[in-house]
Order: C-alpha cells, then structure tokens, then sequence
C-alpha cells in the first residue's frame, strides 16, 4: 500500500512509472477476511460471521486491535456521522419519523483461532477451570474517538490483547456479528427490497509504522467515520458467501465461483472472490435485469503479476439493471469500454477480471455514485432516453467517474480520511480526459439546448465560484461548510 506524503511526488512518480511496472507484483495481503452472511430481508438484517487473518507490517509488538465499525453511523443522532450531516448526503436524507431508518453493527463474539496443530495441544495442557483470555475478546472492546471526543460515536473500537503480537506476527480471529441495514441515504442501506451493501462488516483499521507522517512511533490510523470522509484500509484477500432468499439477484466484489442452493429451502448462495482488494461490497434485488458483455483486454495492456498470475484476455462487464432503463444499456457499455481502453492508455491496464455495474432503482438514488473495488453503483434516469434529455451524459459521466475510482483510490491506496484530493481530485481530472476521448472534448458531458457541456467546465465553475478558503491539502472532516467538493475535486483537478 502506498502512503504518500506528497501529493505532487506521488503524481509525478505514478505518471512515470505507471505504464511499467504498477501491476509487476502482488501487493502485501495484510488483511484478508473469510465471510458468510446471510441476509434476513424482514428485519433488514445481515447475520454474520468473518475469519480475519491479519499480518503485523512492522517490527513493533502491537497490544491492541483496531476497528472500523462503520454502520454505527447511523445508529442515532448522537453519532459523529449524523450531528455532521444532520441526516443527509448528496442531496438525500432521512425522515425524522422513520422509525425505521437506523442501522448498527453488533459484535457477538471475538476469539482467536490458533494455527492448526496448535489448539489441540494448547488444550490438553490447560485444566478445565482456566479460562482462556482469547476466547472472548469482545469483552475487551472499548469505543474509541480520535478525531471528536464524541462519547456517543461508536464507530471506532478497540480490543486490548492478552498478550501482543509480535513484529511480522500474524493473528487469527473468528468474529460472529449482527448488522442492520439503515433506510438508505448515504451510500448504503436498504429500501423496498434493495439492498446495497457497503462497510457491513468489522473491519480491521491500518497500522502505520514509526516514522509515516512525521510520527516517531507505530500507531493506529482508524478514523470515526464522518460526513464528509471515505475509507482507509490495507489489501487483502476476500472469500465471501453471501446466502440470500432464492428471489434475489445478487452482485458483489470479484469473481462469482458458486451459486448453490443452501441448506434451508427456498434460499441460495453465493460464492465470490477477489485478490488484491482493501474493501468489499455486494447488492441483491429481484427485479435487478442482467447484461454480460466481455471486453477483450488491448494486447499493449496485458501485463503479468509476476510469473505465477497472468492477467486474463478478456475482463467481464456485469451491468445490474432496472427494467425501466432497457434502452440505457448500450450507454452503459459503451461508456465502461471506452473507459477501460482509455485509463488502460492513461494510467495502466484495469488488473481484474471483473467489473459489476450497479443501476439502483429510482427510490434508492443515495446508493448510487460510490466506488468499491471491482463493483460500482452509477446513477441513471429513464428521463436520459428521452427526447430533449437523450444528448444529457449524467449517466456516463457518473459511471466514468466511478470506475476510475478503481486506480484511485483502488489502486494507488491512499488515506480517503486525511488525503481526500489524491482519489477525489486526481480522478476528477482524469475522468475529463477520458470523457474527452470516448466522446471528443467539444461536447464530452452532452448537450442541452443545442448547448454542449465541455469536459472541465463544471469543475472551473465550481471553483470560481468560491476561490478563496482551505487548501487542498486537508483532513476530509476539517473543511469548512461547502469547500469540501470544491477542494478535493473541482481545484484538484484544474490546478
């Protein structure tokens, strides 16, 4: 993972190396999670449990764990996340008289598994009254808040070990959990019988060495999750089965590998998995349409994980969609093709197998417009097929938009909490450039009117529009009312 301090010397270094050598090698799988969950649509509930491998990175002991609990945001109105946005995201928001609107995470149990081989002799030698520390480690979480001191934030949590881990130690712990889905407006959630799903799970916060950020010291980098900020988390390896009512359509992260039926009747699972990713999504709805198409990779992009992992010739486009937007499904493709040769030009070759496009439904239009490793939710009208709206690009600008959040933040790895403009900023300008070159700079965004929109039009207004105020350089929940967007992605991307 890289975590650079210099938003001009990561630009720089990238820019040459990129074509080269970005994808020679695996990245450290530092965090990788074993998953089962099972969605219980009638109390909006997911039913978890996550084996969690975790690599110590550093030559520090480590006495504590570190969590992102991230559906605690929507757990009341005394979370950092709800005094910050008042109830709303984007333009979207809660009823106040909903009693349904809220969603939390509830951990069950922590413990840890030992190495195999090790547990059965670790349990003959111990006699039947000693209690195991690491048998209930959930005993041991404390709520933390490091950007706040708000009390009432329960979306960092802390576990102090029985003992440390060691450097370059590693740790297995097994976490059963409870995760009800909020009424959605930011992002994740539920509504009708859709479902994204997004930040569900406990997830492992990043622990930097001494040294990063001018810090003497190893330390925790696991931020409360804010209105304005995004996520932070190491690579790893996914293996999750998702087990929902045999209605449902389901998309996730990576590859699909299985679908069977499960042991109950009338419920099926899934299987997917991915290499390579710091984060992990999914979706299920019945009336989700599907469209596949293969996009062949271009033969001046392949490139190689080493020796051991080629990357395949062709990548799979999945696109999940609502029954009304039938005629926006050559728009879709054209605008993820296009996208895939043109940041493969760009920047590098797309290094997965697999992309899942998801078009939420009308009323669930807060899902859309957020990136996730290999999945991306867009956000699209049936009014875009329409007469004078038909030459409207909202759908393809949202979609490139997202999609190149695969290289940033995807790629490139960088802290969404304290460096918002190296995803938000450096894609904003390359979502222009590849505008520009599917649909040619005059018009890239469409036309309205007769009038065509220009790729950096919008952001040139944006920023005009208020000049003065934070620089880029800032922590996502620092800046002041409405300089956000315009920091992180209007003047990053035209400066």
């Amino acid at each position: 993972m890289i975590h650079p301090k210099s938003a001009t010397f990561v630009f720089l270094l990238l820019s040459t190396l990129w074509p080269i050598s970005l994808f020679a090698s695996r990245t450290p799988q530092i965090a990788s999670y074993r998953i089962e969950v099972r969605l219980v649509p009638d109390a909006h509930k997911l039913v978890g449990r996550e084996v969690l491998h975790w690599v110590n990175p550093t030559d520090d002991e480590i006495p504590d764990l570190w969590f992102h609990l991230y559906m605690n945001a929507f757990k009341n109105e005394e979370s950092t996340f709800m005094r910050e946005s008042g109830g709303r995201h984007r333009g979207f928001g809660s009823k106040e008289d909903d009693a349904e609107k809220w969603g939390y995470i509830d951990i069950q149990r922590i413990r840890r598994l030992e190495p195999e081989g090790v547990e059965e002799e670790t349990a003959a030698t111990e006699t039947e009254t000693t209690e195991d520390p690491w048998e209930n480690l959930h005993t041991r979480i404390t709520f933390e808040h490091p950007d706040d001191l708000n009390e009432k934030d329960q979306t960092v949590a802390r576990i102090a070990l029985p003992e440390p881990i060691p450097p370059r130690g590693t740790i297995d712990l097994e976490i059963t959990f409870e995760t009800v889905m909020p009424r959605i407006f930011a992002r994740t959630g539920y509504e009708r019988e859709f479902y994204m799903v997004g930040q569900w799970f406990p997830k492992i916060g990043v622990y930097l060495p001494a040294g990063h950020g001018g810090v003497p010291h190893g330390r925790w980098n696991c931020h409360q999750f804010h209105a304005n900020t995004e996520f932070f988390a190491d690579y790893g390896t996914y293996h999750v089965e998702i087990t929902v009512p045999e209605r449902f359509v389901v998309g996730a992260t990576g590859r699909r590998i299985e679908r069977r039926p499960a042991g109950e009747a009338g419920l099926l699972t899934y299987v997917f998995e991915q290499e390579d990713v710091h984060d992990f999504a999914w979706t299920a709805y019945p009336r989700y349409r599907v469209h596949r198409e293969e996009f062949p990779r271009p033969k001046t992009q392949w490139r190689t994980y080493g020796d051991e992992s080629p990357l395949s010739e062709k990548i799979e486009i999945t696109l999940l969609y609502q029954p009304e937007h039938e005629k926006l499904v050559a728009r879709h493709m054209k605008a993820i093709k296009g996208a895939l040769e043109a940041f493969g030009r760009f920047v590098g070759t797309y290094p997965y197998d697999t992309i899942t496009l998801v078009d939420p439904p009308y009323f669930a239009l807060g899902a859309g417009g957020m990136e996730y490793p290999t999945l991306i939710t867009c956000g699209s009208s049936f009014i875009f097929s329409l007469g004078m709206f038909e030459d409207v690009r909202i759908t393809e600008v949202v979609l490139v938009h997202e999609f190149g959040h695969q290289y940033f933040y995807g790629l490139l790895g960088s802290n969404e909490f304290e460096e918002a403009y190296l995803d938000e900023g450096f894609n904003s300008y390359y979502e222009g450039r590849v505008m520009d070159a599917i649909y040619g700079e005059e018009a890239s965004y469409g036309s309205m009117f007769g009038m065509p929109a220009p790729s950096f039009a919008s952001a040139h207004i944006s920023y005009a529009s208020r000049p003065e105020g934070d620089p880029i350089a800032e922590r996502a929940w620092v800046f002041s009312p409405g300089m956000y967007s315009r920091n992180t992605y209007s003047k990053t991307a035209i400066v």
